[in-house]
């Protein structure tokens, strides 16, 4: 079944009704570069939150409640973002 489905969608891209146009090319370039970029920054956040978290005067159960929220924080917005 599924290599019936994926010949036919390889028939219909050598057709031409899968081409993308300049604009929508330009457009998911732009994305995916805001997504690479947010992805940068996130994973970045979380680095500079742990090191900031393990200087003297944090809590232990403190420091591993916000790294753990934190680290939920960020991966649920990278998962949204790339969906």
């Amino acid at each position: 079944m599924l290599f019936i489905w994926f010949k036919q969608d390889k028939k219909q891209y050598d057709d031409g009704h899968y081409k993308l146009s300049e604009d929508t090319q330009t457009s998911n370039l732009i994305l995916s570069m805001a997504l690479s970029a947010y992805i940068i920054v996130a994973l970045y956040s979380m680095i500079f939150s742990f090191r900031r978290l393990n200087r003297p005067g944090v809590g232990k159960g403190i420091r591993t409640l916000f790294q753990k929220k934190h680290s939920y924080y960020v991966f649920l917005f990278i998962g949204i973002w790339t969906i």
